[in-house]
């Protein structure tokens, strides 16, 4: 679909070259039969194309199109002038690209012969009438195309770009990336296939000025490969004999452990069931499936990067226990001294951090979720006792650095079948949407993207307080079974967030415990491929843009 502005009557001669540019990188996206090689060339266009349209969207073009009103541009007059000569010698280069090239070769010069642009269409495209896009289609062939020109012509694209986005403010420049960040991480959720994926990874790595985005895209296609090739699995079974536990760290049976003989490690429990069992996956299904594949998802040393820890591999504990021991390294930077300790053991401590540590981590958390879930993982188990903080010792407890931990019940997103009910543990009900406990007719639902959003939410509003969720309702009559009604039923819950962190940080939990209410598209399921794009666009929008919006005045 064709970005709202392009045909730019309103927007006077800047509009017209933006246009122009747009269609232009279009026409390259549409080259048919390029050899495998160039697929991540072509990729890179379409990564391009989307920081350009980010820029018409960060400076005001589409919204001035849509208002009639040139003066919605952001952008001065002089820098407009400059922006102008930009685009204009952008689609330059890109026809000096896509023009027919006098060739030797019969059989290129006979494609050329067939599949020229003439003048009449060039002509179009430079007024910048909208053309169809089977048309376009039918215009250009690989075989009119130069290797090396293509490269030099995507060099050329991205240092113009690079420019036009220097011609901003520096306000301007972060939303323009935001959109950017926006565009790359809905093509690593909707691409699904290893091949795509690794082309992704690899324009990424050369696109991306970042990281996280870059990482995400080999984390998707090292799962997919190895879902799809069950005998390629990593070396993630470890020997018993190279774990030591040390010392329990909290109820929920997180311990202190050495590997190896090395300190800086903790491990955590993934029960399975014995015998045969007629409900749920299978021991066998649940190690090949969620822990060879969480693993896998975790092994990284940059997984740190996104905020979650590295899991360097899993025990079998049997016959000691029914269950499997994840073991986890600590984050590179922290010192074997450091106190490992959960949100939830913090919100217990009467000193509670300042405004703005408190929307650093809010934000933090949320953007974390946000990247398990582009990447296509549940979490299932959100709550603030699997949030993770590594105090060095006779220094702060750094906010803006929480990790998620705790993924004894998460999954891939795609995998229903191995869908388990979560296991019983003291305050679990406060953070779970009551769906995922409900018997419907057919049974309980599984388990879905905005449940988690929902345990967020429940988060959130710990985080507002500066205390856990069963104490901010002591004393109110509210059983951990009925927070769903009360929080919807009585506004007085949220409204005592606005009090305590503004009303913009309230919009957010109230978008977050409305889950597909607030987030969804009219007419679109939320486990489709095209639910999973909105809830991501929505989720970045609604509630990350909205949280790195808050001001805290220091």
């Amino acid at each position: 679909m064709e970005p709202a502005g392009l045909t730019l009557g309103a927007m006077g001669l800047l509009g017209q070259a933006f246009g122009g540019a747009i269609k232009a990188i279009k026409l390259i996206r549409l080259i048919q039969d390029a050899p495998k090689d160039f697929e991540q060339v072509l990729l890179e266009f379409r990564l391009q194309e989307g920081r350009l349209k980010s820029w018409g969207q960060g400076v005001g073009l589409l919204q001035a199109h849509a208002a009639g009103d040139e003066c919605r541009i952001s952008i001065s007059q002089q820098d407009r002038w400059v922006a102008q000569d930009l685009l204009a010698s952008l689609r330059s280069a890109i026809w000096q690209l896509l023009k027919p090239q006098k060739t030797k070769t019969k059989e290129v010069a006979r494609a050329t012969a067939e599949q020229e642009m003439d003048e009449n269409f060039l002509n179009d495209w430079l007024k910048g009438i909208e053309l169809e896009e089977k048309r376009l289609s039918n215009k250009i062939s690989w075989a009119t195309i130069k290797a090396d020109r293509m490269r030099c012509c995507l060099h050329s694209l991205t240092t113009t770009i690079d420019g036009l986005i220097s011609l901003t403010s520096e306000r301007t420049q972060r939303e323009i990336l935001r959109k950017v960040n926006l565009v790359y991480a809905e093509l690593v959720l909707v691409h699904n296939s290893v091949d795509k994926l690794g082309q992704l990874f690899h324009a990424l790595s050369s696109a991306e000025k970042g990281f996280t985005l870059t990482r995400l895209a080999h984390f998707k296609a090292a799962m997919k490969e190895r879902q799809a090739k069950l005998s390629i699995h990593p070396k993630s079974q470890l020997s018993k004999d190279s774990v030591v536990l040390l010392d329990l760290i909290d109820q929920d049976e997180r311990w202190m452990a050495r590997y190896e003989g090395e300190n800086g490690f903790w491990v955590e429990w993934k029960n399975y069931p014995t015998g045969n069992t007629s409900h749920g996956p299978t021991k066998e299904q649940i190690e090949t499936f969620i822990i060879q594949e969480l693993v896998g998802l975790l092994a990284e040393e940059d997984s740190h990067a996104i905020q979650v820890p590295q899991c360097i591999g899993y025990v079998d504990d049997h016959p000691r226990s029914e269950r499997f021991c994840l073991l986890y390294k600590y984050p590179k930077g922290t010192t074997t001294d450091a106190q490992l300790r959960t949100l939830f053991s913090l919100l217990r401590d009467s000193q509670r951090p300042n405004l703005a540590d408190r929307i650093e981590l809010a934000r933090a958390v949320a953007q974390t979720l946000y990247y398990l879930h582009t990447v296509g993982w549940l979490h299932k188990a959100l709550r603030s006792d699997n949030i993770l903080f590594f105090q060095e010792p006779n220094a702060d407890v750094d906010y803006g650095k929480p990790y998620v931990s705790g993924f004894d019940n998460a999954r891939p997103s795609s995998q229903d079948q191995m869908s388990q009910v979560a296991g019983a543990k003291e305050g679990l009900e406060y953070y779970q949407h009551p769906d995922t406990w409900t018997e419907f007719d057919g049974g309980r639902q599984p388990f879905r993207t905005t449940f988690d959003v929902y345990s967020l939410g429940i988060i959130l509003i710990e985080i507002a307080h500066w205390k856990p969720l069963r104490e901010i309702l002591r004393g109110s009559g509210v059983r951990c079974c009925d927070v769903y009604g009360a929080l919807f039923r009585e506004r007085r819950w949220l409204q005592d967030v606005g009090f305590a962190v503004g009303r913009a940080y309230e919009d957010v939990v109230w978008t977050c415990l409305q889950g597909w209410n607030s987030l969804g598209a009219n007419g679109v399921e939320e486990t489709s491929t095209e639910g999973a794009r909105r809830l991501m666009i929505n989720f970045e929008r609604k509630v990350l843009e909205k949280l790195d919006n808050i001001q805290v005045s220091v």
